[in-house]
């Protein structure tokens, strides 16, 4: 009989197991639907990224608090003070506004949004180069370092940070979670260490430091632009000349972040072994 086979036994047993799980699944399940929440409506969206991409007299005191804040907090080597200027920083803003400009093939707003970015890196370079002289602190510390040599990892998390960013905009519940984007993308640190290596005479540093921003620049502008199309707001004939750009742009960032990489992790195993002998002896 089947019954007395095991395989068909046990067949059974899995059949009847899910049909089990499905009727409790079913009523414990109830009607959700109301709340799955949809993307903003392509006019509601607009208006908020053309909103963002004003240079308001807003937009340029913040930012300016900001440049104060992180150049004073790189100088004081305080991660805490830096990341505070980080949340004060509007500069998502625009940089979304460049991305979802690309996808949708606005130029207009695209111009506009670049121009507002010029602005605002501008503003913050001059600010942390006059601070930086008027401090007049010559010693060059770790946080200041660290943003002066950019690998592949600065690379990875300026690409997710601008997924999430796009996303963030197509939805009012996660709204909240910009500061958030913006603690990991870290726009205005990087142009304040431009402005303290031209205010120190350290070209080195100031070129460094530029290349993480640029690399986070673009990585915002490409990957958030891939949201915005993945979710209908715009097409890829429309976006394939900005994509294109950043795709080649992408890849000549490539080469410097692959060999400050390397570097890395050439550091980091000769750190690993000089302890290890350490220890052993």
């Amino acid at each position: 009989m089947l019954t007395s086979n095991p395989r068909y036994v046990t067949y059974l047993k899995l059949f009847f197991r899910k049909i089990r799980l499905k009727k409790i699944w079913d009523a414990e399940n109830g009607d959700w639907e109301w709340l799955k929440e949809k993307p903003l409506p392509i006019k509601a969206l607009n208006r908020n990224l053309w909103r963002l991409s004003v240079p308001t007299f807003t937009y340029h005191f913040m930012l300016g608090m900001s440049a104060i804040i992180a150049t004073l907090g790189l100088l004081a080597n305080s991660v805490a003070i830096i990341i505070g200027a980080m949340i004060v920083a509007p500069l998502m803003g625009p940089i979304v506004g460049m991305g979802y400009s690309i996808a949708t093939g606005n130029r207009k707003l695209l111009r506009r949004s670049s121009f507002t970015l010029l602005k605002g890196v501008v503003l913050t370079i001059i600010v942390s180069w006059f601070v930086a002289m008027l401090i007049g602190l010559e010693a060059v510390n770790t946080e200041i370092l660290a943003r002066s040599n950019p690998t592949l990892i600065d690379f990875g998390i300026a690409m997710a940070a601008g997924a999430a960013g796009a996303f963030a905009n197509t939805r009012r519940s996660i709204a909240t979670a910009m500061p958030g984007v913006a603690i990991a993308v870290a726009l205005v640190p990087p142009l304040s260490v431009v402005g303290i290596g031209l205010a120190l005479g350290d070209f080195v540093l100031a070129r460094g430091s530029l290349l993480l921003f640029i690399t986070n620049l673009v990585c915002i502008i490409f990957f958030g632009g891939l949201v915005f199309i993945f979710q209908s707001y715009g097409a890829l004939f429309k976006a394939k000349q900005g994509l294109i750009f950043s795709v080649v742009t992408l890849a000549v960032l490539a080469f410097p972040l692959s060999f400050s990489m390397r570097s890395l992790l050439t550091e980091k195993n000769l750190r690993f072994r000089v302890r290890d002998n350490y220890r052993e002896n």
